[in-house]
């Protein structure tokens, strides 16, 4: 199992790359209730995070 992260990741990327391909992508469900509850919150800013620095990078 992989952290929801990788996967909005694995779409971002998809998305960069092939942007066809990501309109017909199906999303599963990313979270299930109470997985890593104590970590979400702090995991999630720096997801986004790290997700803006590569949006900066790629312009």
């Amino acid at each position: 199992m992989s952290h929801p992260l990788h996967a909005e990741k694995g779409r971002e990327y998809l998305h960069r790359a092939y942007p066809e391909l990501a309109r017909r992508l199906v999303r599963g469900a990313d979270y299930r209730f109470g997985e890593w509850i104590l970590l979400k919150p702090a995991l999630a800013v720096y997801g986004r995070r790290r997700l803006r620095r590569l949006d900066r990078r790629s312009r």
